[in-house]
């Protein structure tokens, strides 16, 4: 392109905006050298820090007068940067993304890809990197949280660092009253279960914040079940205590199963789950045309990813002493680590929705055997109410 006093405005116009749009926000303002570097690294364009200036002031002057597609907003030291994208507010982009990411018609591999194009399209450099971690931290849907007191507290507590306080009423039998104690919290992540909103809890005992024993003292319970007490907001989220890295925790205080695990949050995920509290190696299998269906349901009753290998029925029977009805089909294994009651619930639940079966009807059960027997008393019982 020539290179004439036109074409290198335009220039300087076009250079500016995509910096803008990319790579600022409210905590980081575009300055003239930056973009001034920017458009010589990226195209090859050598300009000056007053004619960028001078693109920055224009520009602000139509995104005031005009509608454009994002908002320019200027610090009060004479800096700019984009403020929304497209009317899209960050709260409105984690939305979206949560609606995608629970959606059940989209592959899970689209699911990355999709989620990469509108984080390019609504968001920037300076925030992607943040977005990405409350997906990470917060899988309960945002449009929960409205008229939800509970919810939100506990959101602002992951969000702050700031530590929660609870009340726990106990009885004490000599005295014949109830005694009030006060619990403190650290919140590790909310997820949502069966469409309830769960909080993971990790207590904190004193300034240093110690912890023991993470997969018993960590507590997984239904945020509506929290006594939070009715205070001001500033009296329940306090600054006791420092804003702690709970994985460098985990890291320096339990580093055999860091080691193991690689985060807090796989180590977590993989043990604690709502419920009984009872964890149980579980293994089942089923034929391997029933694997979108159930991979589906388990995902949906879960909100958990759905782990899986092909069946080689030799090293099954090796290993769990166990014969498949039918060896001619081909088989899908799941082992598992999970609550055990969270399993009898989803194997009683229809993975078609019709009321016709149940996920027991479509699986055989590996290990424990005695899940077999549950399942008889469970029939058994019915019938008999049935007989009477």
């Amino acid at each position: 392109m020539e290179r004439n006093d036109t074409n290198i405005h335009r220039m300087e116009l076009l250079i500016t905006i995509d910096y803008l749009l990319k790579f600022t926000n409210e905590k980081h303002p575009a300055t003239f050298t930056a973009i001034v570097e920017y458009a010589l690294n990226k195209y090859d364009f050598k300009t000056k820090r007053d004619r960028i200036a001078s693109a920055l002031c224009l520009l602000k002057e139509y995104s005031d007068e005009f509608d454009f597609p994002y908002v320019i907003e200027q610090t009060h030291g004479g800096k700019y940067y984009v403020d929304i994208k497209y009317n899209m507010t960050e709260d409105k982009l984690i939305d979206l993304l949560f609606a995608l990411k629970n959606d059940k018609y989209f592959k899970e591999e689209d699911k990355e890809y999709f989620e990469n194009i509108l984080l390019e399209a609504f968001s920037n450099t300076c925030d992607y990197d943040a977005i990405k971690e409350k997906l990470k931290t917060t899988r309960i849907k945002r449009q929960m949280l409205k008229n939800n007191r509970k919810l939100e507290i506990v959101k602002k507590a992951l969000e702050s660092g700031k530590t929660l306080l609870t009340y726990s009423d106990v009885y004490d039998a000599d005295r014949k009253i109830y005694v009030r104690f006060k619990n403190y919290y650290k919140v590790f992540k909310i997820i949502e279960y069966n469409n309830r909103p769960y909080a993971l809890l990790v207590p904190f005992y004193g300034p240093e914040l110690l912890f023991v024993k993470w997969s018993i003292n960590s507590i997984l319970t239904p945020i509506d079940e929290l006594n939070i007490p009715d205070l001001p907001t500033r009296d329940i989220l306090t600054d006791y205590g420092d804003k702690a890295d709970m994985n460098e925790l985990f890291k320096k205080d339990y580093p055999k199963e860091y080691a193991e695990y690689g985060s807090l949050d796989n180590y977590l995920e993989k043990y604690v789950m709502p419920s009984s509290g009872v964890i149980v190696d579980i293994a089942f299998c089923f034929p391997v045309v029933l694997l979108d269906t159930l991979k589906n349901s388990y995902q949906r009753f879960f909100n958990d990813e759905f782990t899986w290998s092909v069946l080689d029925t030799k090293n099954i029977k090796e290993k769990y002493n166990y014969d498949i009805k039918n060896p001619n089909l081909k088989y899908i294994l799941v082992e598992k680590q999970i609550d055990i009651n969270a399993f009898m619930s989803w194997g009683f639940s229809d993975p078609y929705n019709r009321g016709q079966v149940n996920v027991f009807d479509c699986i055989d059960i590996i290990k424990p055997l005695d899940i077999n027997n549950r399942i008889k008393t469970y029939y058994e019982r019915h019938l008999n109410n049935y007989k009477k």
